[in-house]
This record gives C-alpha cells, sequence and structure tokens, in this order.
C-alpha cells in the first residue's frame, strides 16, 4: 500500500513529536558536525554561499558547530511570491510569516544571492533523493532551477524506503543525518 504525501507527512510529524529534546539536541549536535565535515570535502572559496534555513521547532537546529566559522550564509525569504535566498548572518534574522508561518527570515534589506551548496529541510527522505516537504512547493519551485550542491537533513527516523512524489518533486544530492552522510547518487 502506498501512502499518499498527507498521510506520510502526519506519520513523520508524530515520531518526530515523540523523540524527547535531549535526544534531539544530540542529534542535532551530530548532524551539526556532519554537516562540517561534507563541507570540508568540498572545494569552496570565500565567494561560495551556504544557502541554509532557520529551523521551525520540528526542524534540524544545525547552527551548532556553525557560530564561529567563516562560511558566508543566505537563508531563504520571499520575493514576488517566490523564495529567494538573502545573504545574511544567522544573528541578524527577524522573525516575521513570510511562509505562511512565523519564522527567522533575513531582514528586508539584505542581497538576492545564489548559493552554490543548499541546505535543505524536509519531513522525509529516501535514500535515492526524493524528498518530502511540508507540501507549499516553495524548494521544489527553487530546486527547480537550482544547479549547486542540494543536501538535506533529517533524523533516521525520517528516511523513508519509498515516498509519493509528483513530477514536480525534486530531489537533494546528499542527506545528513545524526548517523553519517547518504549519497543520494550512488543510492538511486
Amino acid at each position: 500500500m502506498t501512502l499518499s504525501k498527507e498521510s506520510t507527512r502526519r506519520e513523520v510529524q508524530l515520531l518526530l513529536g515523540s523523540i524527547d529534546k535531549d535526544k534531539k539536541l544530540k542529534w542535532n549536535n551530530a548532524i551539526s558536525k556532519n554537516i562540517s565535515q561534507l563541507l570540508s570535502e568540498f572545494s569552496l572559496t570565500i565567494h561560495d554561499l551556504i544557502g541554509a534555513f532557520a529551523p521551525m521547532s520540528d526542524e534540524i537546529d544545525w547552527i551548532f558547530n556553525f557560530q564561529d566559522k567563516d562560511y558566508k550564509f543566505a537563508f531563504p525569504g520571499i520575493k514576488d511570491k517566490k523564495m529567494s535566498f538573502f545573504k545574511s548572518r544567522y544573528i541578524d534574522l527577524e522573525l516575521r510569516n513570510d511562509f505562511g508561518a512565523k519564522i527567522k527570515v533575513p531582514p528586508e534589506n539584505s542581497q538576492e544571492v545564489i548559493p552554490s551548496i543548499l541546505l535543505i529541510p524536509g519531513i522525509a527522505f529516501s535514500k535515492d533523493g526524493n524528498r518530502l516537504g511540508r507540501g507549499k512547493g516553495f524548494y521544489d519551485q527553487y530546486l527547480s532551477e537550482f544547479t549547486g550542491i542540494r543536501i538535506g537533513l533529517c533524523y533516521e527516523v525520517q528516511i523513508k524506503e519509498n515516498l509519493p512524489t509528483e513530477g514536480h518533486d525534486q530531489r537533494v544530492d546528499y542527506i545528513i543525518t545524526p548517523n553519517g552522510m547518504i549519497n543520494c547518487k550512488e543510492e538511486g
């Protein structure tokens, strides 16, 4: 039996809600270290920007190992009703309702940029790179034109054998979990 996107979202969100805070903190810290390790394998220059996200309460809090690093970040905001990325430091993000929910986004006057690498949230992922988001399509729309490296972030419980997908759904290249990294190009 194939689950629908909505039933898969509900199932995974119930699992996420049952994880205690201490375990999430430990897992988030491990994910942050694993991101740092993967990024060190890429030949990043001072001009490369990492597109990231300010986590909502049920998303991976990846920032642990990046507070004192020299990486340059961009975060999503809305421009012309579409998601775009804007250069910003994490500490400068402002709480607004840009995506239909209260979320931290770059200040209004931030420079629009195209990151080289994206750290991408998701409700669920499959090892071959399929991603299930919140259902609004912001990331799928952005990723349809993005040519850089796509890195999904999740806990092991968010990895599903099969995910319901549609033609517009976009894949990730890598998935980072507390246990390490999955190269989706090798899995697919």
